[in-house]
C-alpha cells in the first residue's frame, strides 16, 4: 500500500513538472505583454473630436475655429510621441524584450505621424477649396 501512494506522489510531481515546463514560456510571454502594456499605459493616443470640412461651403469662422482645432491635435500628437520616447526611456535595453518594446513603440509613433500626415493634406485641400470660392 505504501508503494502505491509512492508511485502516485511520483506521478503527481512528473505531472506538476510538466505543466511548469510547458507553462513558463506562456507565463514569460504574459509578463512580457504586460510589462510593455504598462509601459505605454501612461501614453493615450490624442482622439480627433472634430472633422475637416470640404472648405468650398465653409463659412470664415468655420474655418478659422476648425484650425485651431488642427492645430491643438497636432500638438496633442506631438505629446503623445514625446510621452513614447519617455516611456522606452524608462526600458533597460538589457531587458530581454526590448527590441520587442522598442518595436510597438515604433509602430505606435508611425501611426500618429501617419495620421499627422492625412490631417495635414485634407486640411490643406479644405484651405484651398475655402480660398477658391
Amino acid at each position: 500500500m505504501n508503494l502505491y501512494y509512492k508511485n502516485k506522489e511520483t506521478i503527481a510531481i512528473k505531472l506538476w513538472e510538466k505543466k511548469v515546463i510547458t507553462r513558463t514560456p506562456i507565463i514569460i510571454t504574459t509578463i512580457f505583454i504586460l510589462a510593455a502594456s504598462n509601459i505605454s499605459a501612461a501614453c493615450n493616443y490624442p482622439k480627433k473630436n472634430f472633422v475637416v470640412p470640404a472648405g468650398s461651403n465653409s463659412t470664415e469662422a468655420e474655418m478659422i475655429e476648425v484650425m485651431g482645432k488642427v492645430k491643438t491635435y497636432q500638438a496633442d500628437l506631438g505629446a503623445y510621441r514625446t510621452c513614447l520616447d519617455d516611456e522606452l526611456k524608462q526600458v533597460s535595453p538589457d531587458l530581454e524584450a526590448f527590441a520587442d518594446i522598442e518595436k510597438m513603440m515604433t509602430v505606435k509613433w508611425d501611426a500618429s505621424v501617419e495620421d499627422e500626415e492625412m490631417l495635414a493634406e485634407d486640411w490643406s485641400a479644405a484651405v484651398k477649396a475655402f480660398k477658391s470660392k
